[in-house]
C-alpha cells in the first residue's frame, strides 16, 4: 500500500499510520524477492502455460497432476491459491450421476456360487473382477 501511495503521500507520514517503521519499510523495499516468491513466479508461468495448452479448461487438480508428471513438486492447494491470485480459472465439468443399474440378472446367466466362496480343494471355484482405471489416455480395464 505504501508503494502504491508514495506519490500522493510522504512515506514518513504513512508508516506510523499503518504501524510500520519507516526504516523497516525501506529495508523491505530494497530487499530482493525471497525464495518462495521466486518459486511462485516460476510456478505461475508453468501454470499459465498448461492452462493455455488446455484451452482454459484445466483447473487446479489437473494442472497439479501435470506439474507432478513434469517433476515439479507442488500441492493442489498451492496451485489453487496461485491460480486464484492470478485470476486463472478452469471450466468446471458437470457431475454426471448415474443411476444404479438394475440388479436383475440376464435370463441366461445363473449365479453358480450364490455367495458361497468356500472351496474344499484347489481349483474348485474361480472368481474374477473387472475394474475401470482412469488414466491420462482414458479408461483402462483391469481384470483379475
Amino acid at each position: 500500500m505504501i508503494d502504491r501511495c508514495r506519490e500522493a503521500f510522504p512515506v514518513q507520514m504513512m508508516c506510523p499510520l499503518l504501524g510500520v517503521s519507516s526504516s523497516g519499510y525501506y529495508d523491505w523495499s530494497g530487499r530482493p524477492p525471497g525464495r518462495t516468491a521466486t518459486e511462485n513466479r516460476a510456478l505461475i508461468e508453468q501454470i499459465e502455460s498448461l492452462h493455455e495448452r488446455s484451452d482454459g479448461v484445466w483447473g487446479a487438480p489437473t494442472i497439479t497432476d501435470e506439474l507432478k508428471i513434469q517433476g515439479i513438486p507442488c500441492s493442489k492447494n498451492r496451485v489453487a491459491r496461485l491460480m486464484r491470485a492470478n485470476r486463472i480459472q478452469g471450466i468446471p465439468q458437470k457431475r454426471r450421476w448415474r443411476k444404479k443399474a438394475n440388479a436383475e440378472r440376464p435370463k441366461d446367466i445363473q449365479n453358480q456360487l450364490d455367495r458361497d466362496f468356500v472351496a474344499t480343494e484347489p481349483n474348485q471355484k474361480w472368481v474374477t473382477d473387472i475394474t475401470y482405471i482412469r488414466t491420462g489416455e482414458g479408461f483402462r480395464i483391469c481384470a483379475s
